[in-house]
């Protein structure tokens, strides 16, 4: 195949700009980075290497004042040493926002997923580098990438969903406009960590296939890209915890991976050990110096159980990083103000992120958008005066302000003359008067922020009564794994409630993951899901709802039609076995159809989408795929589809998913535009892992690559592949 001077030029120019995106293939800053921390090793004292090694001692002094003074959780210092000329590192959290002051509250994880818009999450990245740079942070604890295995996980909000394609590329957009900014991300929590009731102690059995090929793929790809930082997870991983775990940290990570970061530990109980996560790598341990203090230390040392090489190993990769990101972005000029520009374009970016981020489900006769302006609309619902940004844990950002739907409701109907009511759900008569005198009616139903989310607990014990919310920690509200996975029976009644008066209704469903609608989704015309939706999000739902916005959103995640579709998620366990299947691949698995697939979401317009061609029909292993199609918008208005390819092998010697995503991209249409569009798939990326070898294979042979909308065979185009010798 001959290729153009032009092509090899635009080819040389973006392999150029991808490697600078990466600070540990800067040849320049990483002979700096070596050169300084090897001589800062030789002229540390013990307890100066020790200072390296966790974070400070007066830590919850620190946190004290900081709340005292209404900051919330403190920037801090991690290592540093004015006098030897080592920069510390400052840590703040989180991935929808800074914790430390009011900042912009961006809507959590998933509903950033839900966007499929990579180029929109960088642009989250980059204010959430400023807004840390802002406060003098320089790592920040996202992105949270834990492959949402089962939509009961309360932190499903953090996350990208359940495919690690989509995850990784959503974490790395993150990841990579974070550290732009001069700020470290931190990939977290290392690793299969999917449960959170128990995620202080669960032992998480997994096989070697399952572990490569599900739920370690995303973390790879941002290694691969550079990300700075590593956090390991609480629960232990075949037996050891993954702080400890040398599986894990040392031959996964450095040796197979060569990751060139710094690994840190989860809070407190994140690392349980001295020696023992010494010797698996664990860099530093975060917040305070429990098992890495002087006296375990250096008792160690004596008893020789350590050696001093030991700390110098463990060391280095926290100097090399600080360093590099030193002479990369100048990090010890902390703080950098941010504009009132800047913190105005952060607000209308949060806005933006929860108007792609909406969902449409279901749209029967085009109940939605209501168009009519002489329509009388009630709003209802339990979430009608909520300010639902998303959970109360480590990631809670306080912005100066949420809007509740309510507000943002009566903001619309009175900017645009519309007829728009409210009434209490608690007000039985007065709702059902205002519902048969409605032309037509939404409910907003979901979760309150602490019915679902991060559990955090000194102690490491679960929470008693899963049916109530926790109140684990002082300052933080509720969190822990969601039960039951359908609506609460609050909405659930209201629901039926309201049909039987009106049936020309929709439901409006803000959750951090699935919820199943069986009991009620027949019931009415059309369906909406967004997750929390940050400080402006709420907006959104009034915009999309009459038509200004055309959603454009497609599920992270599955909606299966039955519990039983999903893999077995034991409350309160202390083992758990992790398999090869979850989500679209055990419904294909099973040959279930799902309720909503994962990759699906409806438009206000139509799209067709073509599969034209390969470039070939044979590869060899070191070449790329490409997939090229066309895109039309069929409809009348203007939108936006994703095009999703997804990659299988139906005639294998090995167990294998039906089909993977593998490569997607999101098209933005007026009426009646088409776009060619061209997708790539390395034929690396066909691989699978071979558990005797500890390697990874490539099957010669024929491959199905599955084009369309959703991962639901019936929105897929079929092509077939050949891989050769």
């Amino acid at each position: 195949m001959k290729i153009s001077a032009f092509s090899f030029l635009f080819f040389l120019l973006f392999s150029i700009g991808a490697a600078a995106q990466n600070p540990f293939h800067d040849t320049r800053a990483t002979r700096y980075a070596d050169s300084m921390a090897v001589q800062s090793i030789q002229k540390l004292s013990l307890k100066e290497k020790l200072n390296e090694m966790a974070g400070p001692k007066n830590f919850y002094l620190i946190a004290a004042g900081s709340m005292l003074f209404g900051k919330r959780m403190p920037v801090t210092p991690i290592g540093g040493n004015r006098k030897k000329r080592i920069p510390a590192v400052y840590f703040t959290d989180g991935p929808r926002g800074i914790i430390h002051g009011r900042q912009t509250s961006f809507p959590t994880p998933i509903t950033r997923a839900a966007t499929w818009n990579t180029e929109l999450e960088h642009e989250v990245g980059i204010a959430l580098g400023k807004e840390a740079r802002g406060v003098g942070g320089t790592l920040m604890g996202t992105p949270c990438m834990n492959i949402l295995r089962h939509p009961a996980n309360g932190r499903a909000q953090e996350s990208f969903g359940e495919d690690p394609v989509l995850t990784g590329k959503m974490a790395w957009a993150l990841a990579s406009g974070i550290q732009r900014r001069g700020v470290m991300a931190c990939a977290k929590h290392f690793a299969l960590n999917s449960i959170e009731d128990t995620r202080y102690f669960v032992d998480v059995q997994i096989d070697d296939r399952s572990l490569h090929e599900v739920y370690l793929p995303h973390f790879k790809y941002v290694v691969d890209r550079g990300v700075a930082t590593i956090m390991s997870a609480y629960n232990k991983v075949n037996g050891t915890y993954c702080g400890e775990n040398e599986v894990l940290l040392k031959n996964i990570l450095r040796k197979e991976w060569n990751f060139k970061g710094f690994i840190h530990s989860d809070w407190d109980l994140g690392t349980r050990s001295t020696a023992p996560s010494i010797k698996a790598g664990m860099n530093v341990e975060m917040m305070v110096p429990k098992f890495y203090s002087y006296k375990n230390v250096k008792k160690d040392l004596e008893s020789g159980i350590l050696s001093e090489q030991d700390l110098d190993s463990l060391i280095y990769p926290t100097l090399f990083t600080k360093f590099l990101f030193q002479y990369l972005h100048q990090t010890d000029q902390r703080k950098q103000k941010l504009s009132r520009e800047d913190r105005e374009k952060h607000k209308q970016l949060s806005l933006k992120v929860a108007e792609e981020g909406v969902v449409l489900l279901k749209n029967e006769d085009n109940f939605l958008p209501i168009n009519n302006n002489n329509d009388r609309i009630l709003v209802t619902g339990y979430l009608l005066n909520t300010k639902n940004d998303g959970d109360h844990g480590s990631s809670y950002a306080k912005s100066p302000y949420v809007i509740t739907p309510k507000k943002a409701f009566k903001k619309y109907a009175k900017e645009n003359h519309l007829f728009v009511r409210f009434v209490s759900p608690k007000r039985t008569r007065k709702l059902e008067k205002a519902c048969t005198s409605a032309d037509k009616v939404i409910v907003l139903a979901g979760y309150y922020h602490d019915e679902e989310g991060e559990y955090i607990s000194t102690s490491g014990r679960v929470k008693k009564d899963i049916t109530k919310p926790s109140k684990a920690m002082a300052g933080f509200g509720g969190g822990g794994d969601r039960h039951p996975l359908t609506l609460k029976e609050r909405d659930e009644k209201l629901i039926r409630q309201v049909t039987g008066w009106n049936r020309f209704t929709a439901v409006h469903v803000t959750a951090g993951s699935a919820v199943i609608m069986e009991n009620w989704k027949n019931r009415v015309p059309s369906i909406l899901w967004s997750g929390y939706y940050g400080m402006e999000g709420a907006h959104a739902i009034p915009k999309v709802v009459f038509g200004e916005v055309n959603p454009s959103g497609k599920l992270p995640f599955s909606i299966p039609v039955d519990e039983a579709d999903l893999p077995h998620f034991p409350i309160h366990t202390d083992t758990i076995t992790y398999g090869f299947y979850h989500g679209y691949t055990l419904l294909d698995k099973l040959n279930r159809k799902a309720a909503f697939p994962f990759g699906y979401g409806l438009s206000y317009t139509e799209f067709d989408i073509q599969a034209l061609e390969t470039n070939t029909l044979q590869y060899k292993l070191t070449d790329t795929i490409e997939i090229r199609c066309t895109v039309k918008n069929t409809g009348k208005w203007s939108g936006a589809e994703v095009v999703q390819v997804y990659a299988g092998k139906s005639i294998s010697a090995v167990e294998r998913h039906k089909k993977n995503l593998r490569a997607f991209t999101k098209i933005y249409l007026n009426p009646g535009e088409s776009k060619h569009v061209v997708l790539q798939i390395p034929v690396s990326d066909l691989a699978y892992y071979h558990p005797e070898k500890k390697d990874w294979e490539i099957e010669m042979g024929d491959y199905e690559l599955y084009i369309g909308n959703s991962s639901d065979a019936r929105h897929l185009q079929i092509l077939q592949v050949s891989i050769v010798e």
